[in-house]
This record gives structure tokens, sequence and C-alpha cells, in this order.
């Protein structure tokens, strides 16, 4: 049994994350979970289905958690018309350093509907579905998490996201295969970098504002 208390919140359904507490012990340091437990604490109470929604999407995935509590994340894109955008609208451009965001008003809540409005994130094992160009990696605050399907864990809505790095070709086909990128020397080194925050920041903000990637 596992059990987790950040000041008089409990958290539940923490022993999904089993696997990130057990490598955060091996590699002697824990701070990652810590922070990622006590960002989680602060909105237990807005979106409590919502937190224990994300631990199982995080255990299906297996998503690493860096030192400063976010969730890494892969996402895949296309490129058109010389311009890096979604696979959905694309309408939206992305870039590294871009933190992709849309207020949290505009992304659906209901987490009975599994295809509706908001930002997506899949979970590793389910990019393959996605027909793209370039897979980037990115980093999720868990507190930007908003609904993940309740009959389709293999991806959730978000409000926001931060792109960190595009993955080589070599790196893609890893994820898309289901593998993690650390099989790849310089995967590895890409993800050691990125869990301690070694990595591009925030250089500008991408905002929609309209449903759809409009706006």
């Amino acid at each position: 049994t596992m059990v987790a208390v950040v000041g008089n919140k409990v958290i539940p359904g923490v022993e999904k994350i089993r696997n990130q507490f057990t490598n955060a012990n091996k590699l002697g340091n824990t701070i990652g979970v810590e922070n990622f437990l006590k960002r989680i604490s602060k909105v237990i109470d807005k979106r409590s289905h919502s937190i224990e929604d994300l631990l199982k999407f995080m255990e299906r995935g297996d998503l690493p958690i860096a030192d400063d509590g976010c969730i890494l994340v892969y996402k895949v894109l296309k490129r058109e018309n010389n311009k890096i955008v979604d696979c959905h609208t694309k309408r939206v451009a992305q870039h590294v350093g871009a933190y992709v965001c849309m207020d949290e008003s505009l992304v659906d809540h209901n987490r009975n509907n599994e295809c509706s409005n908001g930002l997506h994130i899949a979970r590793r094992g389910y990019v393959s579905s996605f027909s793209g160009d370039l897979c980037v990696l990115a980093k999720l605050a868990p507190e930007d998490v908003i609904a993940v399907p309740s009959y389709d864990a293999n991806k959730m809505r978000v409000c926001g996201y931060h792109i960190i790095a595009e993955l080589t070709p070599a790196q893609y086909a890893l994820i898309n295969n289901n593998k993690p990128i650390t099989d790849d020397p310089a995967g590895a080194v890409l993800l050691a970098n990125a869990l301690k925050g070694n990595h591009i920041g925030k250089t500008h903000e991408v905002r929609i504002t309209q449903q759809k990637g409009h706006g």
C-alpha cells in the first residue's frame, strides 16, 4: 500500500506511479516526485477526478517526472507550408521553446467525452496512431491537465504544454514502436537533461483563444 500526504491533502491513487517512485529511489533523487505531488495537491480539490485519472494515465504511459515536478510527454506534429503545426486543425504554430496554451474554460472538462475541445497529449504507446512528420519532447505541468477520458486512458486534454526539443528521426522511430528514447545514446542524454531542467526555456507563448485552433 502506498499513501501520499502533502500538507493535509491525501493524494488518491498514488500507487499508480509506483514505477516513477522506484526509478527515483534507484537514482537517489526523489525531488521530481516530491515536487509533482506538491503541484497536484494544489489543484486536487478543484479536479480530484482529473488527478486520479492522470496517475492512471502516467502508469500506462510510464511517463517520467522532471525535477521541477512537470511530466515529460511526446507530441506528434506536421510540417505544413514551411511551418510546424498541430496534426488536427493544422492552424496552431508549434516551435521549440513555445508554450502552447489556451484558457482552461475552452477545454472540455467532461471525462465522459473521448474526443473534444482542448489540447491533446497521448501516452507513448498511442503515439503511433497519429500521422505526423515529426515528434517533439514537451513538458506538461500537472496542474494544466484538465480531463482524461474515462473510457480511453490513451490520451488526455490539457490547457498548455512547453515544447523543449525536437526528436531525431531515429528517436521518433523508437517512440513510434513504443520504445524509450534512452535506447538511443543521444536520446538518453536528451532525456537526462530534460529531467534536470537543462533545456530551452519558454521563449514565447502561442495562445489559442477560440475553439478548433482559431483565434
